[in-house]
């Protein structure tokens, strides 16, 4: 057993070597960034630095602060001219990442500094996009606040409310036909936000998107009604209520 484990220690040194060598070393700024180390990042900057410098693999000392929750390295280098739109190499803003890490401080921090709401990843996601699929009707309240477009749509053409219906996100849904989204906006396969809360099987968002008008009858590329998508993904009680409202005629 010692050998055994002598041997998986080998390994997972080489390895953490391997993965070190293909990312490339964080900078001596990058690092301070993400320890929060004030004081050396002001030391950088006067000699220098510029605080939005991206290394070749897409990081950036205020992606690095916010990935770990660095808020007072987050005021420091946006003091210093960081932008607050800086983008990885997946065209994720610092506003994107805090809301994934669920840092409700550094997203108002970052939308009082001027983050963009409607900033897109490769994806074409914005924030608001994100925010939906967590079901963080708080984070979607900011944006939406703040001038995000409540009816954006991605590469694919989902809107957040279609994001909001397969989480069964029920709050984020309410916010959003609050602010008059379109309840039967299709994507670019033909599906609605009635067939992503087929799919994600909450009755109770099935439920509240037909009570908003969404059309039961409306068929997806493959010509399949969102009862079939419940029934195909086994969600029996939001397939009945979907017959019930006539969707299967």
């Amino acid at each position: 057993m010692d050998a055994l484990l002598i041997t998986a220690a080998i390994l997972i040194v080489a390895l953490s070597a391997i993965l070190r060598r293909a990312l490339g070393a964080p900078s001596k700024f990058i690092r301070a960034a993400a320890s929060g180390n004030i004081s050396l990042a002001r030391d950088m900057i006067e000699r220098g630095e510029n605080p939005n410098k991206i290394d070749k693999k897409g990081r950036s000392p205020l992606l690095a602060a916010v990935e770990n929750g660095r808020i007072e390295m987050v005021r420091f280098l946006m003091g210093r001219g960081a932008n607050a739109n800086i983008t990885s190499v997946y065209g994720e803003t610092p506003l994107m990442r805090a809301i994934v890490s669920d840092q409700e401080d550094m997203v108002k921090e970052l939308l009082l500094h001027g983050a963009d709401t409607g900033a897109r990843s490769v994806d074409g996601e914005a924030a608001i996009h994100i925010a939906a699929e967590l079901g963080r009707d708080d984070f979607v309240g900011m944006l939406l606040a703040r001038g995000a477009e409540p009816d954006c749509r991605d590469n694919d053409g989902w809107t957040p409310l279609m994001c909001a219906a397969l989480s069964g996100a029920g709050d984020v849904a309410k916010a959003l036909l609050t602010r008059g989204v379109n309840v039967n906006a299709k994507d670019d396969f033909g599906s609605t936000p009635l067939h992503a809360a087929a799919e994600g099987g909450s009755a109770e968002m099935v439920s509240l998107l037909l009570k908003a008008g969404a059309n039961p009858l409306e068929k997806d590329s493959h010509g399949r009604p969102p009862f079939m998508i419940a029934e195909e993904a086994g969600e029996e009680e939001a397939a009945g209520l979907l017959r019930s409202a006539g969707g299967a005629n």
